[in-house]
């Protein structure tokens, strides 16, 4: 998989950032096409990708890899459940940590785990390929004692100079 070894990446209010700085809603989304830098960068308010509209990813329908990356706030502690819904192949990471491994070549279909999580701040990292036909991903979380939501706004930031 490709990292973006510390890019530079728009903030989504006319700046640039490096992970530093004030926290803005949103996350930050990169695509890239086989071997080469970053082609596509964009401000994404929630995980919720399609290729039904390649607009919204840069022109990008098939054979593409997209890293969307900034910071889950959990507004309290307790046991969430977190889904990965994709087409094709996805990863995602709390704090570096793998959580869920969604890889390989196959249609949308979701992976979800349970895991206890503290009130504070993650960092969180979605990789996803997709290889041809559909593109789909997806992030939701279900809150101790409620029911399967896309991860609100008010959850996810990024940061930026």
């Amino acid at each position: 998989m490709v990292e973006s070894g510390g890019a530079v990446v728009p903030d989504g209010r006319g700046g640039l950032g490096t992970g530093l700085g004030p926290r803005f809603a949103d996350l930050v989304a990169q695509w890239w096409a086989e071997d080469q830098l970053p082609n596509y960068r964009a401000v994404v308010p929630v995980v919720d990708l399609s290729d039904t509209d390649p607009a919204s990813l840069g022109g990008f329908e098939n054979q593409f890899l997209a890293v969307v990356s900034g910071r889950l706030h959990v507004p309290s502690s307790g046991l969430y459940g977190l889904r990965l819904t994709s087409d094709d192949g996805s990863l995602l990471f709390l704090d570096d940590q793998l959580v869920i491994n969604h890889d390989g070549p196959h249609s949308a279909v979701g992976k979800s785990t349970f895991a206890w999580l503290e009130q504070r701040t993650y960092d969180l990292v979605v990789r996803w390929y997709e290889g041809g036909g559909d593109g789909v991903l997806k992030l939701e979380w279900q809150r101790p004692g409620g029911q399967w939501e896309l991860i609100p706004t008010s959850a996810l930031s990024h940061t930026a100079i």
